[in-house]
């Protein structure tokens, strides 16, 4: 059998057919990357939602940590909140359990003191490759199949309070989108700590202004009594 020859109207028609196929493709991708980013936002407005409305101390921590992990589908986070010029264990969930062990260390130190020091965020494709994590930090996420890193800062009113972590199972280079979402989700956050913490201590000083006046009133009975 001779070999087919295409005429010229042939060439140009499987050009266009090509055409066609290469542009469905590309709007195809357009929409799935359009589809996660909406599916994004509306997890970010979600997740913030609910951590803004926790103004209680106690359950707070847990929340923001589990959101964090959830907005980045990944299977740890946590926090830490700066003091002085120490990074204190604020929240944990998922894998960070295995990761985050030390209650506090200085800024500068392991990827998260980076993070709080330069005030920018830092991520690692593979922890087993980084040489910054604290040794026993690193022995815990290689037990436990933590490899991915990425920790962002933790900002209010353009003041650095803290460092917030993801953790994830798989190697993964975290792309800009992800890294400008954790950070939005971060200013969230943190807005919602300080208003955790105002609320704590407009409690402690209710408490305290209940209790006095309490004292005063007893006081006051006793005087009337020895009258």
């Amino acid at each position: 059998r001779h070999p087919h020859l295409f005429t010229d109207q042939e060439r140009q028609l499987l050009a266009g057919i090509s055409n066609e196929i290469g542009t469905a493709l590309e709007n195809a991708r357009l929409y799935g990357e359009a589809l996660e980013t909406t599916e994004r936002l509306g997890g970010l407005i979600r997740t913030s939602a609910k951590v803004a409305g926790s103004l209680q101390a106690g359950e707070l921590p847990r929340d923001i940590a589990e959101e964090a992990a959830k907005l980045l589908r990944v299977e740890g986070a946590g926090f830490r909140l700066l003091e002085g010029d120490r990074l204190l264990l604020g929240g944990r969930y998922g894998l960070a359990h295995h990761v985050m062990l030390t209650p506090s260390y200085p800024v500068g130190a392991s990827l998260t003191g980076r993070v709080a020091q330069e005030g920018r965020p830092v991520s690692v494709p593979d922890l087993s490759e980084d040489q910054s994590l604290l040794p026993e930090h690193k022995a815990g996420a290689l037990a436990h199949g933590v490899v991915a890193y990425l920790g962002v800062p933790l900002r209010y009113r353009d003041r650095i309070i803290g460092v917030l972590n993801v953790y994830g199972k798989e190697r993964r280079t975290f792309h800009e989108g992800e890294i400008g979402l954790l950070s939005a989700f971060a200013d969230h956050a943190a807005v919602a700590i300080e208003n955790a913490r105002l609320f704590a201590l407009s409690q402690r000083r209710l408490d305290r202004a209940q209790a006095l006046y309490e004292t005063g009133q007893a006081v006051g009975g006793v005087l009337d009594l020895a009258q």
